[in-house]
């Protein structure tokens, strides 16, 4: 069983237009191991820190159609910190209330309840006892709601899944995506933990498998805005076919990248993928293991220097070329931006394997390539060339951008 709370996930959903904010605001963890808030210098071209969030965050989720910020940190299982992004300079601490000394988070779900209110909810397992023992309810914050204090939701309120909330993935810098996306499967779709959530408010798409979508070879829920749903089948799916629900028309599409993708983010109506594939022959079982024990033979295909990203440290003891030989994937530098509403399809080939979209919205589109941020503008159908935003080693961890008010930088 794996914990999520160990697992970093990014949900990044953007409906604003940063051109008319005031300050532009990023969020990432460094190689010193913190999670920080910073605001673009912009003369300076660099990242100022606005607040330490905390220390080796455990999860992270940037939901912007929500104007939140969330992380959780295993060093503090039970402290959630919340940013409110029209508020950027203030962080509120909230305890989410279990014993983690006899329980555990199996799953973290971000939900819109149907009787309102946005919470993030924990679904708990008990420690220590030879046969899984379920919480027979989720634990859960109203995250919007300033008093709030934890409360209990029933199992059920996962069954609509058309509101449980998540944004997509930062790609492999913060290791294997099956261990942090929600596995979804059956018909109606329903999430694939026990106990069982009731029966789901979305149906599987019309070429579903029963005797393969199920839970030896499951979807993959990337995306879940208030836009789309993005599926993809099996744990490593080789198809490069994903599933898009449109939650306006309640309809089911095929979309086939015009390369390989196994990450994909949402930011409003617009769908941003990176170019990735998984590499023949990395992973292998360790030696006198349990077979459900892997490990991940150094190698893979990337793109660019990797000189140069040795000389980038990824976290205390690696370097982001280390993080990428391990990952077991291949990277081709290649992001591809669409939006499935008017069809706009962008490709931006940046040479280096470590490159993600962070921000994109119908004027813009921001991205880093290993240490720096670059904006490319949208007109007319156009993506114009790039610009530099900002450079610097506290870049290498940013994963997330968002507008807002302008805020006063830590000064010390």
């Amino acid at each position: 069983m794996v914990s999520l709370l160990g697992k970093i996930f990014a949900v990044a959903l953007c409906a604003t237009n940063f051109a008319k904010a005031d300050a532009l605001y990023a969020v990432g963890s460094p190689a010193d191991n913190n999670l920080y808030l910073y605001r673009l210098e912009g003369a300076a071209s660099r990242l100022a820190v606005v607040n330490k969030l905390g220390s080796d965050p455990g999860f992270v989720i940037v939901d912007l159609e929500r104007s939140v910020v969330l992380c959780g940190f295993p060093m503090e299982p039970t402290r959630l910190q919340i940013v409110d992004t029209r508020s950027p300079s203030t962080v509120r601490s909230v305890d989410l209330g279990y014993k983690p000394e006899e329980t555990l988070p199996y799953g973290i779900f971000e939900v819109d309840e149907p009787r309102g209110g946005l919470y993030l909810t924990l679904a708990l397992v008990r420690l220590w006892t030879q046969v899984t023992v379920w919480a027979d309810h989720l634990t859960a914050v109203e995250v919007d709601n300033d008093t709030a204090k934890p409360a209990g939701l029933p199992v059920e309120t996962l069954s609509q899944l058309s509101q449980v909330r998540f944004m997509g993935l930062v790609g492999d810098r913060f290791g294997t995506p099956d261990a942090q996306v929600p596995v979804v499967g059956e018909n109606p779709l329903r999430l694939l933990f026990n106990p069982n959530p009731g029966a789901s408010d979305i149906p599987a798409p019309p070429d579903w498998n029963a005797a393969t979508a199920d839970r030896g070879n499951p979807y993959r829920m990337l995306v879940s805005n208030d836009e789309f749903m993005v599926l993809l089948r099996g744990k490593e799916s080789k198809s490069g076919i994903f599933d898009v629900f449109d939650k306006r028309s309640r309809s089911w599409r095929n979309f086939a990248p015009p390369f390989p993708c196994l990450f994909v983010r949402a930011f409003g109506a617009w769908l941003a993928f990176i170019g990735s594939e998984p590499a023949a022959g990395t992973r292998a079982l360790i030696p006198g293991a349990p077979s459900n024990h892997v490990t991940v033979i150094r190698g893979g295909l990337h793109a660019g220097s990797a000189e140069a990203r040795r000389g980038l440290a990824a976290g205390y003891r690696s370097s982001v070329q280390d993080v990428m030989e391990e990952s077991g994937h291949n990277h081709s530098g290649k992001l591809l931006l669409w939006n499935p509403r008017t069809g706009a399809q962008f490709t931006i080939d940046t040479g280096e394997a470590d490159s993600e979209v962070v921000y994109a919205d119908d004027k813009a589109v921001i991205y880093r390539t290993n240490d720096v941020l670059f904006q490319s503008a949208l007109d007319n159908g156009k993506l114009l060339p790039a610009r530099q935003l900002a450079s610097g080693l506290e870049v290498v961890g940013v994963h997330w951008v968002f507008v807002g008010p302008d805020a006063p930088v830590d000064q010390h």
